[in-house]
């Protein structure tokens, strides 16, 4: 009896197969039969054979899923149901948040009305309060404004400590500034401290997630971004950090009509007190 391993040949087309095939040749006068195993489903397996004058040649053929292309198919499919769910919770939303928009456009012209908060030191501080003081009422629509202020200061802090010191850490820029917002934060516990922490980078983290999501279209800030979960936020960052659009991420639809706010945020903007 003689074994022979064919060649492997795959497709070009995505997920990519591999096709796997050996084949049996023995003699007419073998004694016995010839059993089938394999650890694939046998409806996988293809069989055929082929008679000879003097010999009998068996072959088997399989075509095997290659595992980086299955998990990269797998990983796309989880990926588009994740954008079709977002999509779906923002048209839920739209018709009330709408509503609210256009209910309270002469209003929120007015800073003292939108952003609540009149004494502090910096718009940082006013920011880092207004997300993390419970005894303030934040509301929806001003957090994305808090935590890309946050995340602007931020960068603007590490800049200008970089210009003065190039070998300076980011994230002993960032300790440093979390010191002068949150006024004992080295004193506290270890616990404390860390929740603290955490709770801070995750804010300016969702703010630049925020930023590039609203960048080339600011009415999403207010159409959008008040809807967007930490979990939202997550995959959005995820997302875009691998290539995918704002358009095929939310839709041609939302950005269109997104845009007729951009008026009204920028009205906000320019009252957000300096």
């Amino acid at each position: 009896m003689v074994y022979r391993d064919l060649p492997h040949c795959s497709t070009s087309t995505s997920p990519v197969y591999h096709s796997n095939m050996f084949s049996i040749t023995c003699s007419k006068d073998t004694p016995g039969g010839i059993e089938r195993l394999s650890v694939c489903d046998v409806s996988s397996w293809t069989y055929s054979e082929r008679n000879r004058s003097d010999s009998n040649e068996i072959a088997f053929e399989t075509s095997l899923r290659d595992r980086d292309g299955d998990q990269e198919s797998s990983n796309d499919t989880d990926s588009n149901k994740q954008v079709k769910a977002l999509q779906t919770k923002v048209a839920e939303r739209w018709d009330r948040t709408v509503q609210i928009l256009q209910q309270n456009a002469e209003l929120w012209g007015n800073s003292a009305y939108f952003f609540g908060i009149s004494e502090f030191h910096s718009t940082a501080e006013l920011s880092y309060r207004a997300l993390n003081d419970s005894s303030q009422e934040l509301h929806l629509y001003q957090a994305p404004f808090h935590k890309i202020n946050l995340a602007c200061f931020e960068e603007e802090s590490i800049r200008s400590a970089k210009c003065r010191n190039p070998s300076i850490l980011e994230a002993n820029c960032r300790r440093s500034l979390l010191g002068s917002l949150h006024p004992g934060y080295e004193k506290l516990d270890p616990k404390e401290h860390n929740r603290i922490w955490k709770r801070h980078v995750r804010n300016i983290e969702q703010g630049n997630t925020l930023r590039s999501l609203c960048k080339d279209n600011a009415g999403l800030l207010l159409t959008v971004a008040p809807s967007l979960s930490a979990k939202d936020l997550n995959f959005v960052s995820k997302e875009l950090g691998r290539g995918l659009s704002v358009l095929d991420l939310l839709g041609q639809e939302t950005l269109t009509e997104s845009k007729k706010f951009g008026i009204l945020e920028s009205r906000l903007l320019r009252s957000q007190p300096t």
